[in-house]
């Protein structure tokens, strides 16, 4: 894997943007999508620049359809499916997939900015329609805000979907105060070149000793991970990409705070008979264990729930990669392709 150079602050404000890999374009009836496709196998490192577009989409394969949290963006999404990649078990890591990473409303160019989750889970049912991917049910992996996403489109678009991975998702309502949304927004920075967030969190990356600000979100099994295995630390590296151009995910994080902050306390996402693996940290001040909790409420078919007891909001990477890799070759994707 080709190593991230370690940059201080002023260095890192001007140099992430760099990292972010092109994506291609897909108009539905209603939102203009960025995505990138990969094929699982040639998917060496998040930042190289893709083979992406519908020529390059391998419909005989399994497809991974991942939702980017709260900030992030097709990049993010990337980065999670170059993750489960690489810390798949000898025995699942040469099973190609397809690897669908797209940015959600109002993240990088992605838009427009407007509508309910059922609007967006309808937008991803016409992507997925356009690029040729609904001859088979597809997979997805929802990633902590978009939790809800993904169970509005298992709950609108039941045939179009094989299984669910939730990693540390929002599932139910969250009072988020306008002054908190204010903040969370704010401190993306106002372009690519005054991003101080992005910047910091890179360079203290970067640092041999975590600051105490960084440790605030990860577990002690997630620093453990960091600190004992350099690919890992690597990835933690790049995965401050998700903090760059807060221009262009400003309005995306905007969105999801507010539409988080709407969600009832108890939403009707079931039944799920799908098969979902749920893995969520015990100690994630944010996201109680209410969250994974009340989705498996929900649940009509296969189950599995993975309560990391150290884990906060940033689950241990190479951990959950193995886990989620392991559920969706034994659960999921042999429903993609009907085998199941």
């Amino acid at each position: 894997m080709p190593s991230v150079p370690k940059l201080g602050f002023i260095e890192a404000l001007r140099s992430l943007p760099s990292f972010i890999p092109k994506a291609s374009v897909y108009r539905t009836r209603s939102t203009n999508y960025h995505y990138t496709y990969d094929v699982s196998t040639k998917l060496k490192y998040p930042f190289q620049q893709p083979a992406t577009g519908p020529a390059a989409i391998d419909q005989s394969i399994p497809t991974l359809l991942i939702l980017h949290g709260s900030p992030g963006g097709h990049d993010s999404g990337r980065w999670h499916g170059c993750a489960l990649v690489t810390f798949a078990s000898n025995e699942d890591k040469d099973k190609p997939f397809g690897v669908l990473a797209v940015s959600r409303p109002g993240y990088l160019g992605t838009g427009p900015c407007q509508g309910s989750y059922s609007d967006e889970a309808d937008a991803l049912h016409d992507l997925i329609h356009g690029l040729g991917l609904d001859r088979e049910r597809i997979a997805i992996m929802a990633v902590s805000g978009s939790g809800p996403v993904a169970l509005t489109m298992r709950k609108k678009y039941p045939e179009r979907v094989a299984g669910l991975v939730l990693m540390d998702a929002v599932t139910k309502h969250i009072h988020i105060p306008l002054a908190g949304r204010v903040v969370e927004t704010l401190l993306l920075g106002w372009s690519p070149l005054t991003n101080p967030l992005g910047a910091y969190l890179y360079s203290a990356f970067s640092s041999e000793d975590l600051p105490f600000p960084i440790r605030k979100f990860l577990g002690d099994d997630t620093i453990k991970e960091i600190q004992s295995d350099p690919r890992v630390a690597q990835f933690f590296h790049s995965y401050i990409i998700a903090y760059t151009q807060g221009s262009s995910r400003r309005p995306g994080l905007w969105r999801d705070l507010s539409l988080i902050n709407t969600l009832e306390d108890r939403p009707d996402w079931g039944p799920i008979d799908c098969p979902m693996i749920c893995m969520h940290g015990a100690k994630d001040s944010g996201l109680d264990m209410e969250h994974p909790k009340y989705a498996l409420r929900a649940q009509a078919h296969v189950a599995e729930f993975v309560k990391f007891p150290e884990g906060k909001h940033i689950l241990p990477l190479k951990r959950t990669s193995e886990l989620a890799m392991e559920f969706l070759w034994r659960h999921v994707f042999p429903r993609c392709q009907g085998t199941l």
